[in-house]
């Protein structure tokens, strides 16, 4: 199947059942063929010319996290790489904007569990100005590969214009992890949602939940990361399949909960058609809501790429009214506990055996999100709801992709 990469903007009709109909990533896509079912999820294999995958012994459940993945894997320069020092290690951390609540609670938290490694002596860590600050947050990496650190974790606005910077750190035995989105080398260990997977699923339970037909609207990220190109082609591959979805158009929230509500009241402001349905890429619902909400225009059935509790809490106030959506639960503490042990497993000398580490989303029923999501959260909440750890990848998952797991002294944090 042909991957188109552009992104289109997609609002979907309000919903008429009592759910928050939630999807995931880690539910195994139906194998149908194209235009087979208005809403099916073509099972797609990873780009793995090198049949990687088969040589690290997953689980069913981690093979199903890798479905569709478009970017080639590799295998990762790091695989029997450790520091040239003995412990303890300084860690760089290179950091998009502060956009959203989501982002800035994940880097403080990777920094206060790094911190409390006996691997760590230092941290160092600057934040982007703005989602599209590009050039000043590789220099921003740059200056952290001056430093000498002995590993840095990196939250790049464009990928594709980090990847010479990356390869010449690496070069210079600094091994880069780069979160959010894939960089394309094997300089870099990437720890990412699969935009593929979790976008189609998103457009599924939008397309389920407004029954085939609607006025869809779609709100991108920044336009220049691999998460918004990728996701925006899932949605066109599974839009496309159902003749009643109209996307009337794209906002760009840039992963910036004020930016995609401004982009949402702009957008509405100059199309007055019904929007039934919205999906965003991820973080920037929160700003979808409150954009309907201070517009005064019917609420759409929101797909939300995160899960926010803002959401959350409005689909638990209207459910008895016949409101519903579609959500996938991934949870910072979650993302920043991977992000963080892949980190202390690399310093160890464990050696990853790839340069791509799912980050696992989860699919809960509605009973299983009403125990999520609190009563005292508001359409102000900020933040993910938290996914419970009983569904994160275990310490087997994770040592299946590591050359020498048995290196773990000081791992703990």
């Amino acid at each position: 199947m042909k991957k188109a990469r552009r992104f289109s903007a997609i609002l979907l009709t309000l919903g008429a059942v009592i759910a928050l109909v939630a999807v995931s990533a880690t539910a195994a896509p139906a194998k149908v063929t194209r235009a087979a079912a208005c809403g099916a999820i073509p099972d797609v294999a990873p780009t793995d010319p090198s049949n990687l995958l088969p040589t690290l012994k997953l689980t069913n459940a981690q093979l199903r996290d890798y479905t569709g993945w478009g970017h080639t894997l590799l295998k990762s320069s790091w695989s029997n790489w450790k520091p040239s020092h003995k412990p303890p290690y300084k860690v760089a951390v290179v950091w998009s904007q502060p956009a959203n609540g989501f982002n800035d609670y994940n880097y403080h938290l990777i920094q206060k569990f790094l911190k409390r490694s006996p691997l760590i002596s230092s941290v160092t860590a600057t934040q982007a100005s703005s989602a599209t600050a590009i050039a000043d947050q590789l220099q921003q990496y740059n200056a952290a590969v001056q430093s000498k650190p002995d590993l840095i974790i990196f939250s790049p606005l464009a990928p594709p214009a980090a990847v010479a910077a990356v390869q010449a750190a690496g070069q210079q035995g600094i091994p880069t992890i780069s979160v959010y989105n894939n960089i394309d080398t094997p300089y870099a260990v990437s720890i990412a949602a699969n935009p593929y997977l979790n976008g189609a699923t998103m457009a599924s339970g939008l397309v389920k939940a407004l029954g085939g037909s609607g006025n869809v609207l779609e709100i991108l990220g920044s336009p220049q990361a691999g998460t918004t190109i990728d996701e925006a082609a899932a949605w066109k591959t599974i839009f496309g399949d159902c003749p009643g979805i109209k996307v009337l158009g794209t906002a760009l929230g840039f992963f910036a909960t004020a930016v995609a509500k401004g982009s949402t009241i702009g957008f509405l402001a100059s199309h007055p058609d019904k929007v039934d349905g919205a999906i965003e890429t991820a973080a920037m619902a929160q700003g979808v809501l409150q954009a309907f909400l201070q517009s005064g225009r019917p609420m759409p059935v929101i797909a939300d790429g995160q899960a926010q509790k803002s959401v959350g809490a409005y689909w638990l106030a209207n459910a008895s009214k016949g409101y519903k959506g579609v959500s996938i639960i991934g949870g910072a503490t979650q993302f920043a506990s991977l992000a963080t042990s892949v980190a202390l497993r690399m310093l160890n000398g464990q050696g990853p055996k790839i340069n791509y580490i799912p980050w696992r989303y989860h699919s809960a029923s509605a009973a299983e999100l009403k125990t999520l999501i609190s009563p005292s959260w508001t359409t102000d909440t900020p933040g993910a709801i938290e996914l419970p750890k009983k569904y994160w990848w275990t310490t087997a998952d994770l040592n299946r992709m590591f050359n020498h797991p048995n290196l773990n002294e000081g791992i703990k944090y």
